[in-house]
């Protein structure tokens, strides 16, 4: 059986101040008329039956996702204690479905990308999910890059290779984000794609990539999967979550695996990053500004204003993101939107918790 399990936990600090805890980046509508985690599902669908997909977050938000998606019962849902990254988030995913199909086939992708050629994206997963089902390979999809992006990873792949099938290639590298210089090297390369975080993969080979590369976490997630059902299990999950370090699925597992097959695409996507990519994503004047809500622009190039509540004017700047709210203001420099966290970290440490 095919099942889509749906990454939901993020609290998307590079919005702030539109993003908050109650409603994080999977649940604003930013770049189309629906909300993120609305669009990852809805493309899902024609592949994946409403029964079949899970999303994997926490307590706290799955009220508000409920909101969002209210055909998604329960039952839909798997539940962490806390974010652990990507790692514990996918393992926990794992063990869940080992107990409904141990041979089932898992479909993991964010809940808070944007792609625009859904019918080609679901062509690729159809390719992707037929070579995971022989249990031999986890595979991703690499996205074919347009521009020498810094603020992506990138996988480099084999031009040739014995083991792939037809459409895809065995994976020799990935890459963490590079500086400027590096990604225009990646570019010229031709044999490097972006890495859109989507894996493809039968549940039983997953856990054992777990032991293998994984195995504290994996003996204490398999203490848990024995308590699943009893009195015993939220117990077991929390000591599961307490003695793993946070650590991302494509450190922990997808750079140290040697069976990894990318399937290159050309699907539109975007994964929403920052709101530079908003940005870039929005229709943009002669000058390069873009305005999202009551705003305008003047005398200025490349700034984008998204005004909620108030209207905003931008006179004489360059290279510069304004974000306001009823109780907040954001004035950024583009080159600075991936620092916007730190803003988030500093008002935790203030206890500003009205603002968070």
């Amino acid at each position: 059986m095919n099942f889509g399990i749906i990454m939901a936990g993020g609290v998307g600090t590079r919005f702030w101040p539109i993003s908050r805890k109650n409603k994080p980046k999977q649940l604003l509508v930013i770049v189309d008329e629906k909300p993120l985690i609305q669009s990852t599902v809805e493309r899902l669908l024609p592949l994946i039956p409403v029964q079949a997909i899970r999303i994997v977050t926490t307590q706290d938000l799955m009220g508000p996702i409920q909101n969002v998606l209210n055909f998604f019962k329960n039952e839909n849902f798997i539940l962490e204690p806390y974010g652990k990254n990507t790692a514990p988030c996918i393992g926990l995913a794992a063990a869940k479905i080992f107990r409904e199909d141990p041979k089932g086939i898992l479909v993991i992708l964010p809940s808070d990308h944007r792609i625009e050629n859904e019918e080609t994206f679901r062509d690729v997963l159809s390719l992707a999910m037929n070579y995971a089902e022989q249990g031999q390979f986890i595979v991703t999809i690499g996205i074919q890059p347009t521009r020498p992006e810094t603020g992506y990873g990138y996988i480099q792949y084999k031009r040739s290779s014995n083991k792939a099938p037809s459409h895809a290639y065995e994976v020799k590298t990935f890459a963490e984000k590079p500086d400027l210089e590096m990604a225009k090297k990646f570019l010229e390369s031709g044999d490097f794609l972006w890495n859109a975080g989507i894996f493809v993969v039968r549940v039983d080979l997953l856990l054992e990539l777990y032991q293998k590369h994984l195995p504290s976490f994996h003996h204490d997630l398999l203490l848990y999967m024995r308590s699943i059902g009893t009195k015993e299990e939220e117990k077991l999950l929390l000591t599961l979550y307490e003695n793993t370090k946070p650590i991302s699925f494509d450190y922990a597992i997808m750079e140290r695996t040697k069976n990894v097959l990318v399937i290159p695409a050309d699907i539109g996507w975007s994964d929403v990053g920052s709101w530079v990519e908003v940005k870039r994503l929005a229709k943009e004047d002669r000058n390069g500004n873009a305005v999202c809500g009551d705003g305008l622009v003047v005398h200025s190039r490349n700034c984008y204003v998204q005004s909620s509540g108030q209207f905003t004017a931008v006179v004489g700047l360059e290279n510069v993101v304004v974000v306001t709210t009823p109780d907040a203001v954001l004035v950024c420099h583009v080159d600075q939107a991936q620092s916007i966290r730190d803003v988030v970290t500093a008002l935790e440490q203030n206890n500003r918790t009205e603002l968070l």
